[in-house]
């Protein structure tokens, strides 16, 4: 495929190769805004999975037409695929990892229900580690007899993570449900 950098379509191509003769010049520019276009496709694909249709069709939108951008753009005047695909799979490595670390500091702390069973004869030393580890949780009567169950709520990760090691500690059998449903 033949570009013509006198196409207007192509200005910003012929203002890097005019002004970006600076190989490590263009190289950053592409490494930059390739590395923001992998950031946006991971907030992209939480959206995507998480989002109502229009949002997802927006997102994907907006994402597919940056990264169509970036690749005819830039790419045109980098003209050197193995550096291309260098920096291109370096960018997706960090960028996803960023992107993820961004959505989860964004992401409010959840409720999660967690429904477990126990041996009737660790009851009372599962319940006795709740309680000393200020574990607020449910017992539910049952007419099972070997076995003892519990619900606990758990409303942050610190909390969720000292519920498994005591459940562990007593091999406990659990679930776990997230909590965000409104009935409204």
């Amino acid at each position: 495929m033949n570009i013509d950098l006198n196409d207007p379509v192509w200005s910003i191509p012929k203002w890097l190769e005019q002004n970006g003769n600076n190989w490590l010049f263009v190289v950053t520019l592409f490494t930059i805004a390739q590395l923001i276009n992998v950031i946006l496709s991971t907030f992209k694909s939480v959206i995507i999975i998480k989002g109502s249709k229009n949002t997802a069709v927006l997102v994907n939108t907006i994402s597919y037409s940056i990264s169509a951008f970036i690749t005819a753009v830039i790419g045109s005047v980098v003209k050197n695929v193995p550096i291309t695909v260098i920096i291109t799979a370096i960018t997706n490595a960090v960028g996803v990892w960023v992107g993820l670390t961004i959505i989860d500091k964004m992401r409010k702390e959840r409720v999660w229900k967690i429904s477990g069973t126990v041996k009737a004869e660790l009851w009372d030393d599962l319940r006795r580690d709740l309680i000393t580890n200020q574990i607020h949780f449910i017992p539910l009567e049952t007419s099972w007899d070997k076995r003892r169950v519990l619900d606990v709520y758990s409303e942050s990760r610190q909390e969720s993570k000292l519920i498994g090691k005591i459940f562990k500690k007593y091999n406990v059998k659990y679930m776990i449900l997230e909590a965000h449903n409104s009935l409204y």
